[in-house]
Formats: C-alpha cells, structure tokens, sequence
C-alpha cells in the first residue's frame, strides 16, 4: 500500500508511513510551542534547559525533545534561563536558531 500523502510505499508491518507519521507529529508539536512562547516574550516565564551529549539544549514545551529535535532524557539536569540573546549564546547552535524561528513566528501577530 502506497500513502497517499507522499505516495512512499508504507511498510506491511505499519498502518501510516512513518516519514509522514513524523512530519504530522513535529508540526503539531511545534504549534503548540507559539503560546507558551507569546508568554516567554513577555517575560512570563523561562525556557528550560537540558544538558544532553555535552551540550546544553533548550527544551521545547510539553514534549521531552530539544528544539533542535533531540530527545532529552528524564534524569537530565533542568535549569531555566530568560529569553534575551546574551543567555541564549552558550547554548546549543541550532536550538537557538529553531527557537528564533519560533519566537519570530509566535509574535508575528501579536503585541509583544
């Protein structure tokens, strides 16, 4: 059976195709971060930071996966820091650029 997304073959043993499956579920995923970051913007709130592989990389929300799409673990250490650009540069590269990504679409069309 072929999906009808992508037109991929979906594997006997699967009901979905997984490279679909994953890309439904990261962009829902990342939809839900555009509130809590509306709110991080206007200073209510910190993001959450995890060390994983020698790196320090920030959490999205309600999901246990870095922003740039590691998985965290559940014993890894948490710290939470502010969202100014100064806090922001020790931290991993590309959680820093998807996050930038998300905030400038999360206050695209708000007041913040």
């Amino acid at each position: 059976m072929n999906c009808p997304t992508c037109d991929r073959k979906i594997p006997a043993d699967l009901l979905a195709c997984p490279e679909c499956t994953l890309a439904a579920s990261r962009a829902a995923v990342y939809a839900y971060q555009l509130a809590p970051l509306r709110r991080i913007a206007a200073g209510e709130g910190a993001l959450t930071v995890r060390p994983v592989s020698g790196k320090r990389h920030i959490q999205q929300f309600g999901y246990p996966v870095t922003f740039c799409h590691v998985a965290v673990p559940a014993q890894a250490k948490r710290s939470f820091l502010s969202y100014t650009t100064d806090d922001l540069k020790p931290l991993c590269e590309a959680c820093r650029y998807e996050l930038k990504r998300a905030m400038e679409e999360a206050c695209q069309n708000s007041a913040f």
